[in-house]
């Protein structure tokens, strides 16, 4: 037994041996926000670079200027069904500030109009401000302030991501200077040996929550099916851009794409037009002049009472005032068993 014991201790460690290694090794890439030729070949990598948030690397671009603009257009036979124009500039400090706005001019049948949102951080405060109201500061809304900075570049990232599996990228050996900072040179195109074998993709909801809803900032939708009834297919996709070597942000670069599919029995050809850019940047976001400091929001109970007060003045003197509910205090709610034809029939029957 002394003689087994020591030859299993004398024998090499296995592969499994250093599985703990690996995973520590794993995971630093992983947090390493850095690009390499890899991560544009292997589809694992692709899918952890392209889903990396602009908020997680926002202060490792030491201060930045972006300018976007997008043009989605949905055609049918007849003409135009639904179209917008999204432009978004975003101004990134040093230290991760930032201060964004995103505009949509939208048409869609004999409709159209025009609709605003911008965000700003600074330090710990956030401000939120739609169309010409004025900036609103919202307080324990981190969250909320990392996915409207996430927002300002995920179209770009999100249809690369939605369209990667029949994508064929192509890359320089090195990165070389871009808009003052070290970056790959990169494209991308439909590959038809990949469409064959690549997943169909349910693009309806793009369209889906309205043409009031922007398309940058739309991050949920309906319950409800998809009103494109079957998947779109691209037609053509065509993808240069230059990223970022010590973040994987997409610095500059345009995509165009062609995607044909049907929406209610009716063929429609969706054609998508995108062009970044980003110069390096001195100016510091700062606190919007116009700020409201909301405070924290009260509970729904504590609106109604406000609403209701002059409603509730007015009532009998003697009345019993129904004290607000606490959260919990609504009964269980017991389903009503089934009753017989005869029953129902006498019950419906009583005075």
């Amino acid at each position: 037994m002394w003689s087994a014991l020591l030859a299993a201790c004398a024998q090499s460690p296995g592969e499994d041996a250093h599985a703990l290694r690996s995973a520590l090794e794993h995971a630093a890439d992983a947090r390493d926000p850095r690009v390499r030729v890899e991560d544009f070949q292997d589809a694992a990598r692709r899918a952890r670079w392209l889903s990396r948030p602009l908020s997680a690397v926002a202060p490792r671009l030491e201060g930045r200027a972006f300018s976007w603009r997008g043009v989605f257009s949905l055609e049918s036979a007849e003409g135009v069904a639904a179209a917008r124009d999204e432009r978004a500039t975003l101004t990134l400090g040093a230290s991760g500030d930032y201060a964004l706005r995103h505009e949509n001019r939208w048409r869609a049948g004999d409709e159209q109009g025009t609709s605003a949102r911008a965000c700003t951080r600074v330090g710990a405060a956030f401000f939120v401000g739609r169309d010409d109201a004025p900036p609103s500061r919202l307080e324990g809304a981190e969250d909320q302030a990392a996915a409207c900075l996430d927002s300002a570049l995920e179209p770009v990232t999100g249809w690369l991501a939605l369209f990667d599996d029949r994508l064929a990228y192509t890359v320089d050996e090195t990165p070389a200077v871009h808009a003052g900072r070290p970056a790959w040179s990169v494209r991308a195109e439909s590959s038809p040996e990949r469409a064959d074998a690549a997943a169909a993709v349910p693009i309806g909801a793009f369209f889906e929550a309205g043409a009031r809803e922007t398309l940058a900032l739309q991050d949920k939708f309906d319950a409800r099916l998809p009103l494109a009834q079957t998947h779109g297919r691209p037609a053509r996709l065509d993808v240069e851009m230059w990223v970022d070597d010590a973040t994987g942000t997409p610095l500059s670069g345009h995509v165009d794409a062609t995607i044909e599919f049907v929406k209610r029995g009716v063929p429609l050809t969706l054609r998508v037009e995108m062009s970044w850019t980003s110069t390096p940047s001195v100016d510091v976001p700062t606190v919007p002049p116009d700020a409201v400091h909301r405070g924290p929001r009260p509970r729904i109970f504590e609106d109604l009472r406000v609403v209701l007060g002059p409603i509730a003045a007015s009532a009998p003197s003697g009345a019993a005032e129904a004290p607000l509910p606490a959260p919990g205090d609504a009964p269980p709610l017991t389903p009503e068993p089934a009753r017989t034809e005869p029953e129902r029939t006498q019950r419906e029957a009583r005075p």
